[in-house]
């Protein structure tokens, strides 16, 4: 069998360019990660006089140049598509504050929690009621510069949706029971055989969701 050296040759130069087009990203532009990103319902005894609230936390890494002074906010049109509205986020009280350098590597995280909105603030963020259409998006800023912006309307959201429904009903399908506890219920055993995506799009509009419900 006959080795074609030349496609071998072709294929290493294309490995080459694309290792050195991915350093040149990493060493000279802002790379953001978006590690996770979830919104869910939390009850603490030492928070918000024991009384269940929502939790949005947008968890990124930082893969690109080091940033300084890094602060995060959700922007979007009003409901006429005019305008632009913006509202910082908190880092959260698990991290050290965002002052100083953002380096490569180093993973931070921002957060919402529901009961530590103002008034204003909840009338803001219930305004917000299509990702798509009021263009949302989630802004990082250093500096005070814009340096790296995740839109939350983007083209590929339907097929990500459709693709995590099916994942979630197969993943389903695939659960075998281990055995029964004391009370002789079912103990069962979940697999996932399908991977889904993260949609923090999903998360945001839960958030919102639940600040325009009576409280």
């Amino acid at each position: 069998m006959e080795i074609n050296w030349n496609a071998i040759t072709l294929i290493i130069a294309l490995l080459a360019l694309w290792v050195a087009y991915a350093d040149y990203r990493r060493n000279n532009l802002a790379i953001i990660r978006v590690r996770d990103c979830a919104c869910s319902y939390a009850q603490s005894v030492d928070e918000n006089a024991r009384q269940t609230f929502c939790h949005f936390q947008m968890i990124i890494q930082n893969l690109g140049i080091p940033l300084h002074n890094i602060h995060m906010s959700l922007s979007f049109s009003g409901k006429d598509g005019a305008g632009r509205l913006s509202l910082p986020l908190k880092a959260s009280e698990r991290v050290v504050a965002r002052e100083g350098q953002f380096a490569k590597g180093m993973i931070t995280a921002f957060a919402v929690k529901s009961y530590q909105l103002d008034k204003f603030e909840v009338t803001f963020l219930a305004a917000l009621e299509d990702a798509r259409k009021q263009a949302a998006s989630l802004c990082l800023y250093s500096d005070g510069f814009l340096v790296w912006e995740y839109r939350l309307d983007s083209v590929w959201l339907p097929v990500k949706c459709f693709w995590n429904r099916l994942a979630g009903k197969v993943n389903y399908l695939a659960k075998r029971q281990k055995g029964t506890n004391a009370q002789g219920a079912p103990i069962m055993q979940f697999y996932t055989l399908l991977p889904t995506f993260m949609l923090p799009s999903q998360s945001v509009m839960q958030l919102t969701k639940y600040l325009r419900k009576p409280q």
